[in-house]
């Protein structure tokens, strides 16, 4: 049928050979965004169990009045990084790794792959500040930094 594809592995067995991964090794795979998604999701909820424990406990403590909190500000930022790293490789995919990795020429970053870098760590600076906000306006004093 026109507009169909055939998935026979023997009618298509040479234009398939440029694409499979085989001969690469894992490092190459992860480098060209082959688990982007997959390494979204570990990142994601490697975030979200960083922000749970140190951000989101730390919040219902003081909002049921606890006599002291501390806050892990690394750890916050940490979260906050990995969890919009997550989300970055859950939309974009593997052109979102493409775009952050460097060029296998000059070995530098691509000068548009700094600004989702710079994005991503500013997301992890400001989930800190509205996570220390927060305390100051329960009355703690956490300081903003």
């Amino acid at each position: 049928m026109p507009g169909r594809r055939s998935f026979d592995s023997s009618s298509d067995s040479s234009s398939n050979s440029n694409s499979s991964p085989q001969g690469q090794s894992f490092k190459e795979m992860l480098r060209q965004g082959a688990y982007a998604r997959p390494q979204g999701i570990f990142f994601l909820l490697m975030g979200g169990g960083f922000l749970k424990f140190f951000a989101w406990d730390v919040l219902e403590a003081a909002r049921h009045h606890a006599d002291s909190v501390e806050i892990s500000g690394k750890a916050v930022v940490i979260g906050g990084v990995a969890a919009a790293l997550g989300i970055y490789f859950l939309i974009f995919g593997e052109a979102g790794v493409r775009l952050i990795n460097k060029d296998k020429a000059t070995g530098k970053l691509n000068p548009l792959g700094w600004i989702p870098i710079l994005l991503l760590v500013g997301a992890g600076f400001l989930v800190n500040y509205l996570v220390r906000c927060e305390l100051i306006r329960l009355g703690y004093d956490v300081g903003y930094f």
